[in-house]
């Protein structure tokens, strides 16, 4: 028997004969010699055989998916107030603060609910908290309470644009917990910071209310703790965030707390419900992801978040940045990114909430908060090399964290890169086996143009993001067309290997392992060369496949033979040690997939006008999906049930799904499009003006779904062009090179609160080649410059950085005066902006000026709005917008 005597060395290289010498002589002694099997009925038999071992694989793949599924959205439940002690964290409690808060209404910057109202809320219910200490924990803590309104300056990139920031009497809510049985516990501090106020139009209820809500339940959690803690912990409710990132900046630059920080945990949203996700620690420093690792109930992170976040594809920022550009400590930041569709607009209210989203949040940051605390890594005087290391983190099912060194990691890249070599060493030096890498390369290719092709399919036939408001549309119409590319390069190769006189599948699967095992081994080099988190993912792809493969041997080799029968046949050991190989892959993969849609589909309604949002969104849906198939790819090569029908069933649903998305709508009432609305009154420097609705659509399909609803009020609509500064026009944000072709419908002249002007107090020579301008602005809270570059010093910042397109970007916030405000609710408060810039005398300045009455709306607005239907969600307000020379 050539099976029994051969050497027990595994061969990496190629599969077995499906059935071993052994097997067939033992079938052959069970059946009756009087009876001969004929052709027909074993080919029946072998069909039977390979269409059970086909489901199974699709089955199996589907269970994945499923376990996965449920892992991403199963909550705790939530833990209501009374059946909960004060030092365990309560959704129930923290629900009822982000309910007051969100009563208060829309808070955007210098607004009365966000300067008056809710920071009066805020340290009103943390003087209860403090009230509330018995006598031990008033032994305990020290608990002090403050608040700040600083004013500064600085310049940022905001996405791709270079712009000035500047911030007057913003507000900060700060309380310090210290415990006293410390001394020294001042002198090192953790900082946890969200934002009480609100996006344009939005109530902010997940943005930032939740996380707010959350920390004041956390600081009640902390100071009934019986535990001793080693550090003290700042809160800062901060309060200007969404008009980028001010009031974070005031806190960190100039409070004298800031100096004993020497970590923090920021929590944000981008999104509601759902679970927080940690998608950026740093810089360095690989215990934070380590503390996290150990500490968190419910880990939920990606290290892949972290590339692709750092990147700059995504048009938002949060205060990690300020926290680590000025303060130069590290942290972690969290976010909510489920159901982005309600990230600033209206819709961002209570019922966005998910049950069990806050109770998830606060359980995790409250079980890191106590580990931080007692950690020897907030004492500067700690050395240790994980301050200087780097760390690739990631999560399975949200039940098990893994955090690496970088360095670790890199070295864990390296072997399992070396370990593959020397398995495939001799495959090497096979023409034949790079042959079939170019093959699974040409299905990659081919199958991201496929994708390609569907999405310009869609848009020639008029029909553009579908998959917007259906993203398993999305997933259907471009995934499934990229698999079944993919696929028929496979079948191609396979059918045309048949030809051949000595064709085996069993080789040309091993032939297909190997490419793809080549492939993913590129992308783990590359990923682990760049430092990137993606390579988590590789190097668990790489790993679990060649475990898979080892396992397989050494299972049919000494584990499933005995007394001369054999238990299960080579078959059915294969498939089983490769599916259980794949497991954790595919888990990880779908994982990605999952978290990945969940976040860009939605925020393709906000990337502006010039992204081809159908084009990203195939591509993305077309290689997320081939990672998935990539992994049990060369099963194709062994299991005539899959050859014989996957390429159908996936080109049936390809067909169904984009006739379906032929005649989807792009929008629903819980997928809406965005829109801004700016009534504007514009004084140009030739002493004329006009009045009108400017309108800026955010995304690529811009107005072309407003052309149907035959609104009245914009019959006299007409598409602007961009000339003059920044178009002549107010923009809010520097994005004039993402948000393209905009309305300007005329309309009468609204009503505002005071008058907005810019005027000029002085104008002096210093010298031959310069002179200084003073100036003051009277506006609102929300006020912003557009200069020309022949500016070389100004009062804003410190040094004049090279201008953006030949203008310089500068945003003005305010707090306003807020001794003043708390006297009166009106809606908009006055302000004065007293600035001066130092100019070349050789060339005119130019300079425009807006003032954006931001709770401020019109009649010309409402005509517009009072049409739109509920899938269009308008963010608006009244501008006033100055053109001068100087």
């Amino acid at each position: 028997d050539r099976s029994r005597s051969r050497s027990v060395e595994i061969n990496f290289r190629t599969l077995p004969p499906t059935t071993t010498t052994t097997t067939m002589a033992m079938r052959q002694r069970h059946l009756p010699k009087s009876v001969e099997e004929d052709e027909e009925t074993h080919e029946k038999r072998v069909e039977r055989h390979t269409n059970r071992e086909g489901l199974c694989i699709l089955l199996y793949i589907a269970l994945c998916y499923v376990v996965v599924h449920y892992s991403h959205v199963r909550l705790p439940n939530p833990k209501l107030d009374t059946e909960t002690p004060p030092d365990e964290f309560s959704e129930e409690r923290s629900f009822r603060h982000l309910k007051e808060i969100v009563s208060f209404g829309i808070r955007t910057v210098g607004s009365y609910a966000n300067e008056i109202l809710t920071p009066k809320y805020l340290i009103s219910e943390l003087k209860k908290i403090e009230d509330s200490l018995n006598g031990m924990n008033r032994q305990l803590w020290q608990m002090e309470i403050e608040s700040q309104h600083p004013s500064g300056g600085f310049p940022m990139v905001y996405v791709d644009y270079r712009m000035t920031n500047v911030y007057a009497n913003v507000t900060n809510i700060i309380v310090r917990l210290s415990p006293k049985q410390n001394p020294n516990s001042k002198e090192n501090s953790l900082l946890l910071s969200s934002h009480f106020d609100s996006g344009l139009s939005s109530p902010g209820a997940s943005d930032d209310g939740s996380n707010v809500a959350i920390m004041m339940e956390i600081i009640r959690n902390l100071i009934h703790s019986k535990e001793s803690f080693e550090h003290s912990v700042i809160f800062n409710f901060n309060g200007a965030e969404e008009t980028i990132l001010e009031a974070a900046h005031g806190f960190i630059t100039q409070h004298i707390w800031a100096k004993s920080i020497r970590t923090f945990i920021n929590l944000e949203a981008a999104g509601a419900g759902g679970k927080e996700v940690l998608f950026q620690t740093g810089p360095n420093n690989a215990w934070l992801s380590e503390i996290y690792q150990k500490n968190a109930p419910y880990p939920n992170g990606n290290a892949i978040g972290q590339d692709i976040f750092q990147s700059g594809v995504i048009p938002s920022d949060t205060d990690f940045r300020i926290y680590r550009d000025f303060g130069k400590i590290p942290g972690m930041d969290f976010a909510f990114v489920t159901n982005g569709y309600v990230y600033h607009t209206s819709r961002d209210d209570l019922s966005a909430i998910e049950p069990g989203s806050l109770q998830h949040c606060g359980e995790n940051i409250l079980a890191v908060t106590r580990a931080l605390l007692n950690s020897p890594f907030l004492d500067p005087n700690f050395n240790d090399s994980l301050r200087e290391e780097s760390a690739v983190f990631a999560d399975f099912l949200g039940r098990i964290m893994f955090s690496f060194r970088g360095s670790t990691f890199s070295f864990i890249n390296c072997v399992v890169i070396g370990l593959s070599i020397f398995m495939f060493r001799k495959e090497l030096l096979c023409w034949s086996n790079f042959v079939s890498v170019l093959f699974v390369l040409q299905s990659l290719i081919l199958g991201v143009t496929g994708a390609v092709v569907v999405a310009n399919i869609l848009t020639f036939c008029g029909s553009f993001m579908s998959w917007f408001s259906h993203p398993i549309l999305g997933v259907l119409s471009f995934g499934c067309p990229s698999l079944c590319c993919c696929l028929a390069i496979h079948l191609y190769r396979h059918f045309k290997h048949v030809e051949s006189l000595d064709f085996d599948s069993r080789l040309l699967e091993s032939k297909s392992f190997f490419a793809v095992i080549t492939l993913w081994l590129i992308f783990l080099s590359i990923s682990t060369w760049f430092r990137l988190g993606v390579a988590f993912l590789c190097v668990a792809v790489v790993s679990c496949l060649l475990l898979s493969r080892f396992v397989f041997y050494k299972l049919r080799i000494s584990k499933f033979e005995e007394s001369g029968r054999t238990i299960l046949s080579n078959e059915w050991i294969f498939l089983f040690s490769f599916l259980a190989g794949i497991f954790v892959p595919l888990c990880y993969s779908f994982n990605f997939h999952i978290l990945v849609l969940d976040f860009f589909i939605p925020m393709m309604g906000r990337t502006g006008t010039e992204v081809p949002s159908d084009i990203v969104i195939a591509v993305v849906i077309s290689l997320l999906t081939m990672i998935i198939g990539f992994i049990p790819m060369s099963l194709l090569h062994v299991s005539i049930f899959l050859r014989r029908y996957l390429i159908k069933l996936f080109g049936i649903i390809s067909i169904i799904a984009i006739s379906l998305s032929l005649f989807n709508p792009s929008y629903s009432d819980l997928a809406p499009k965005r829109l801004f609305l700016q009534h504007t009154i514009r004084f140009h420097k030739n002493q004329s003006s006009d009045s009108g609705v400017w309108m800026n659509a955010m995304d690529y399909q811009k107005f072309d779904p407003l052309m149907a609803l035959n609104i009245p009020a914009l019959s006299g609509a007409k598409e602007i062009g961009c000339s003059g500064i920044y178009c002549d026009m107010p923009w809010y944000l520097p994005l004039s090179r993402r948000i393209v072709g905009g309305w300007y419908v005329p309309a009468e002249t609204p009503k505002v609160p005071f008058e907005s002007t810019l005027m000029l107090i002085s104008d002096e020579s210093i010298s031959d080649n310069f002179r200084n301008l003073s100036f003051r602005a009277v506006g609102t809270s929300h006020m912003t410059l557009y200069i020309s570059d022949s500016v070389v010093k100004w009062s804003f910042t410190e040094e004049v950085r090279e201008a953006e397109d030949g203008i310089h970007f500068v945003i003005f916030v305010s707090g306003g005066d807020h001794n003043r405000r708390a006297e009166t609710s009106s809606k908009e408060g006055k302000v004065e902006w007293n600035f001066w810039l130092e100019v070349q005398k050789n060339r005119p300045l130019l300079m425009n000026f807006a003032s954006h009455f931001v709770e401020t709306d019109s009649k010309g607005i409402r005509d517009i709005v009072s049409h739109l239907p509920n899938w269009i969600l308008p963010t608006y307000w009244v501008c006033v917008w100055e053109s001068h020379e100087f």
